[in-house]
């Protein structure tokens, strides 16, 4: 018979990963959002910005990117 390997355990309040430049974006425009639709559901929110995030042009995404990188 083998014995197991013990898993090792990770920190429970350490960052999991990187955070990506989505997610800048998404916290930086949420409370926005949020003001002026106080009623608007998670998941309708999520959609709204994820097309808000597809239509940014390429220069304004770069802010995002270069902090993206930069937790990297």
């Amino acid at each position: 018979m083998r014995k197991r390997k013990q898993k090792k355990l990770k920190a429970a309040t350490g960052p999991k990963r990187a955070t990506s430049s989505f997610f800048y974006f998404s916290n930086e425009i949420r409370p926005q959002i949020k003001r002026q639709h106080p009623d608007m559901k998670v998941a309708e929110m999520g959609k709204l910005i994820g097309g808000k995030w597809k239509e940014l042009p390429a220069d304004q995404k770069q802010k995002y990117e270069d902090m993206a990188a930069e937790d990297m």
